[in-house]
């Protein structure tokens, strides 16, 4: 979670997850109709929640079996399971992995820029950059496979009218 004070009786919300796992101690869980299913349906409330979000990394573990997951939006991919008791070696990689990635390796979207409050788009319109300020989500596609279109209201920096424009995204 994005939330370095959460704990065991914490309350999250889909906005603040940053890796997805799944965990059941029954080997016999992975498979497509138990823990993989879930896993997507997971993804899916990622990438709806996160409209900057342009994949989702996860784990499932049942028992000592283990697989890494990415999801984007032509749906999941799984590494082979591995053994974690077998492959120790292997399972910490994975796990300290997770918590060294940058915000883009998450699945972020760099062109999305954030300070304090504001959320903005840099683009370069007549050889000269200009600043985009989000100031809201329009339109976001809740699903894993599409294009991901994703449509905001915002405004030019400096324009001290606000005139709104749609910035979209796909």
């Amino acid at each position: 979670m994005d939330d370095p004070s959460a704990g065991a009786d914490s309350k999250y919300h889909w906005k603040q997850i940053l890796v997805l796992g799944e965990l059941k101690s029954n080997p016999l869980a992975d498979t497509a109709s138990k823990v993989w299913l879930d896993l997507g349906r997971y993804a899916r409330e990622v990438l709806a929640a996160q409209d900057s979000r342009r994949f989702v990394l996860g784990l499932t573990l049942c028992g000592s079996w283990m697989r890494l997951w990415e999801f984007d939006r032509l749906g999941g991919i799984a590494s082979s399971q591995f053994d974690i008791n077998k492959e120790g070696l292997r399972f910490i990689s994975a796990v300290l992995g997770f918590l060294w990635l940058d915000e883009e390796q998450l699945g972020f979207d760099p062109s999305i820029i954030t300070t304090r409050d504001i959320r903005y788009i840099e683009i370069e319109r007549n050889n000269q950059r200009e600043r985009l300020i989000i100031d809201e989500i329009i339109q976001r596609v809740p699903c894993i496979a599409s294009r991901a279109t994703t449509c905001w209201k915002a405004y030019r920096e400096g324009d001290e009218s606000r005139k709104s424009l749609v910035i979209k995204d796909s």
